[in-house]
């Protein structure tokens, strides 16, 4: 069997995205003026 190929922009652009978006869920929450638990109420 064939190994994968290395694809590190793939790699690199996931880390991007695992460091931004914890602070735009933030920001998002914060726009609809929601609290955590506040959200979390409403998503049940």
């Amino acid at each position: 069997m064939p190994a994968a190929p290395d694809n590190h922009d793939a790699h690199d652009y996931a880390e991007r995205i695992h460091e931004r978006l914890p602070r735009r869920l933030q920001e998002l929450r914060e726009r609809c003026r929601l609290s955590k638990y506040g959200l979390a109420r409403d998503m049940g």
